[in-house]
């Protein structure tokens, strides 16, 4: 697992659900409003493959974590469904960004998403 202590207690405290991944897209990460998203407590994620957990409309061949992981390069604000735990899919937008060590090594990921059901429409 990545030691992260003071940039853990700053993801558990923001309004986006944050999970982070190892090179294998296990998650060593998932906060509390992740977990209240996805309709999960955050330990049934830990460890876990994150297509399992998320079982988004991105996974599989269009997987945005592997793209990062791969081009180096970050996604932004990218909408799709992830399937809940109680089985309800939810409209999210997803943010995806790298996670190196002091040496600038790769050693996972960090997605960051926001229910978009839950932000008021504009009329």
């Amino acid at each position: 697992m990545i030691a992260m202590k003071e940039p853990d207690a700053m993801m558990e405290n923001t309004t986006a659900g944050v999970f982070t991944v190892d090179t294998n897209r296990r998650i060593t990460f998932f906060n509390k409003r992740a977990a209240a998203i996805m309709g999960i407590r955050p330990q049934e994620a830990l460890g876990r493959h994150c297509d399992e957990i998320l079982r988004a409309g991105t996974c599989g061949t269009g997987c945005l974590l592997a793209h990062t992981m791969i081009s180096g390069g970050p996604v932004c604000n990218v909408p799709t469904t992830i399937i809940r735990g109680d089985g309800k899919r939810v409209s999210i937008g997803v943010d995806i960004s790298l996670l190196k060590d002091g040496a600038g090594k790769v050693v996972g990921g960090l997605a960051s998403f926001r229910d978009l059901s839950a932000i008021p429409r504009l009329s």
